[in-house]
């Protein structure tokens, strides 16, 4: 039962005597009026306030989605926030608070980017839970586009800056991240995605596994790193080999790769373009490719982690390569045009 409290002294040890209500610590009287008086103003003062906030809280999404739209990643997050400071449960701001901060992090920040699957594996929960009339599809296909596009945005500058041996710590660090980012938008998106995210995996896992060269040193990724990457190679290679048998993965074992230590770099990029541009449209040409790609992965096996065997190839492959730059032919990222 509520108390009331005395207007002298502010005890509430008030009780009823006879006709009155006494202060039991001052000794103040009330009469019935007075004392029915002070309740009525003690529930009124301890009745809890509804605030409609809801205007506030349509307007706060309005501002997420042109944040979201304009790719706006501080205000993306800033909004989120604002939103579940009111509202908890809202799958939308538990998801794009942490894909906020996932694209302003460092492209090897991994716990950022387990935050986000961990985000958006609550958030397909809810949505999922919801009674509404939420076209869950829809979203979820949404969601799974988003986990890819920033796995590949960070995959791209990790593979651009191994020159040095934190540079390839962050690169592995970063492919792996890359390859549990896809494999659960896998379970989001629509059937017509997967063989894109299946290449994507497959690349992800050869760059994973493969030695790295800088100055003179090699750094090559543990057993369990291997094992992992080979895995997971070999399992989505199968897959996109039932959709499509002739295929066969880029396994970046080869005369080039491992004489400049990436599958992608700027001096292979140039030669995928040469490759694919010059000589696959010529019968000659493709003579050439299948003897390259059926003799140079015996020779990088046996040979390709010798310095002797980089040094042999480095010159005439450096002097191709500026060769082919000052002809015209670029040496941006690249993606083949013939998996």
């Amino acid at each position: 039962m509520q108390k009331i409290t005395c207007e002298m002294c502010g005890s509430n040890n008030i009780v009823k005597e006879g006709e009155f209500f006494v202060c039991q610590n001052c000794g103040t009287k009330y009469s019935p009026e007075a004392a029915k008086k002070m309740y009525d103003a003690t529930i009124k003062i301890t009745e809890p306030v509804k605030i409609d906030n809801n205007e506030e809280i349509n307007n706060l999404n309005v501002l997420l989605d042109r944040a979201i739209i304009n790719k706006q990643w501080t205000d993306v997050s800033k909004y989120s926030i604002e939103i579940l400071h009111s509202e908890p449960n809202n799958w939308k701001a538990i998801f794009y608070k942490e894909l906020g901060e996932a694209w302003n992090a460092k492209y090897y920040n991994r716990r950022e980017y387990i935050d986000l699957i961990n985000a958006a594996r609550t958030a397909v929960d809810l949505i999922e839970q919801d009674d509404g009339d939420l076209n869950i599809d829809v979203i979820k296909n949404s969601l799974g586009e988003q986990l890819v596009n920033i796995a590949q945005n960070s995959v791209d500058p990790a593979l651009k800056n191994t020159h040095n041996g934190q540079g390839i710590k962050n690169l592995w660090t970063t492919l792996q991240t890359g390859i549990e980012l896809e494999e659960y938008a896998l379970e989001l998106v629509k059937p017509e995605y997967y063989l894109n995210i299946y290449k994507d995996i497959v690349n992800y896992a050869i760059e994973l596994k493969a030695d790295r060269y800088y100055g003179e040193y090699t750094a090559k990724p543990n057993s369990n790193t291997k094992d992992f990457a080979e895995n997971k190679k070999n399992f989505y290679t199968a897959k996109i080999q039932e959709i499509d048998p002739e295929y066969k993965p880029n396994d970046g074992c080869f005369i080039a790769t491992a004489v400049y230590g990436s599958y992608d770099c700027p001096e292979v990029w140039t030669l995928r373009r040469f490759r694919d541009n010059t000589l696959y449209p010529t019968i000659p040409g493709q003579i050439f490719i299948k003897t390259y790609y059926t003799i140079s992965p015996t020779l990088v096996k046996y040979f390709g982690d010798k310095k002797w065997f980089v040094k042999l190839f480095r010159k005439p492959l450096n002097y191709i390569v500026s060769k082919l730059q000052r002809a015209g032919v670029e040496s941006t990222c690249y993606i083949d045009k013939h998996d």
